[in-house]
């Protein structure tokens, strides 16, 4: 009921409700799906494939590349069908989850950063220091 609850908030973007619709009723890892490109999805039979968690490419002799991978099947329901048809309108080709905002400084945190921290300058500035 909670995921349920979840999903049908309406501040909450259409790309992120279907992503955890389609993460709940396939039971699939969100790296697996968010690998998903149009094109893999089957939408009259409400199933795609995608490459198992941990694929990888390997080496082989000479310089050649093979992929290694295991290919699964996900099947989902009716509510991720209706929400990916909302969300795909207009696309044919190309990633299924897709953002609309560009990578910027804005949206990076800094790699010290602790959560709760106040970025900025302290509220208090403390005044000078007594003399020894």
């Amino acid at each position: 009921m909670a995921v349920v609850r979840l999903i049908a908030r309406r501040e909450v973007h259409l790309r992120e409700r279907t992503l955890w619709r389609m993460l709940y009723e396939t039971c699939a890892h969100a790296e697996e799906v968010l690998g998903v490109n149009i094109e893999d999805l089957d939408l009259a039979a409400r199933r795609c494939l995608l490459k198992a968690k941990g694929a990888r490419i390997k080496g082989r002799r000479r310089g050649q590349t093979r992929e290694d991978f295991v290919v699964e099947t996900v099947y989902w329901d009716a509510g991720t069908a209706r929400l990916l048809f909302r969300l795909l309108k207009g696309r044919s080709q190309g990633p299924v989850f897709v953002t609309h905002r560009r990578p910027g400084r804005e949206g990076r945190q800094p790699a010290r950063c602790v959560p709760g921290h106040r970025h900025g300058p302290p509220l208090l500035r403390p005044g000078p220091r007594p003399p020894r």
